[in-house]
């Protein structure tokens, strides 16, 4: 069994040069802690120990390659976003959201399961998505609503003149698979 030390523990301790295996004649050479990387093997105990990324960081790059990985068509099917997350261990019901958070579409539609149990991921991925307000709202992204997501599809702006005349109060308004809306945190008409 390799023995390993993650990048987070040497940078915590109070040691600030570390000997680094390399391919000279002496084996090794000396390094700050700063200038360690992921994959370098350190000499602790008279051991070469290999140096790994801290585990959040890791989870993050996982992560990431995923949902890029997801995120290529601009769509994807929910049992798909299951299948490949089991295998790095994501919670797959983050990465859906996290990819319809940017706009990716996510179909809830797998035959070998119920509507009742599609519905059921559906909510619990929307469950976990951001509330629609003006500093966050992008046309394309999903955005949760009650027990359900909705999806933008325009975001515009009407005249003082129009919510005058049709009795509106806030300016900015969005246009969503829901219906139209005003955006929560817009401009209030005060005319």
């Amino acid at each position: 069994m390799e023995r390993t030390i993650s990048i987070t523990e040497l940078q915590q301790s109070d040691i600030g040069s570390w000997s680094v295996k390399d391919n000279s004649p002496r084996g090794c050479h000396t390094v700050s802690t700063a200038d360690i990387k992921p994959g370098d093997k350190v000499v602790i105990d008279n051991y070469f120990i290999t140096v790994t990324e801290a585990v959040e960081a890791e989870q993050a790059r996982i992560f990431a390659h995923y949902k890029k990985r997801l995120a290529e068509d601009g769509w994807n099917r929910y049992n798909v976003v299951q299948y490949l997350c089991s295998l790095p261990e994501i919670d797959p019901d983050e990465m859906a959201a996290a990819l319809m958070a940017d706009g990716v579409r996510i179909d809830f539609d797998d035959t070998s399961i119920s509507k009742a149990e599609n519905n059921a991921h559906r909510r619990r991925v929307c469950k976990l998505l951001p509330v629609l307000d003006k500093q966050n709202a992008r046309v394309g992204a999903a955005y949760r609503c009650c027990d359900d997501c909705q999806i933008v599809r325009r975001i515009y702006r009407i005249s003082e003149d129009y919510a005058r005349e049709n009795d509106l109060m806030y300016l900015d308004r969005v246009e969503t698979t829901a219906g139209d809306f005003a955006l929560p945190g817009s401009d209030i008409f005060r005319g």
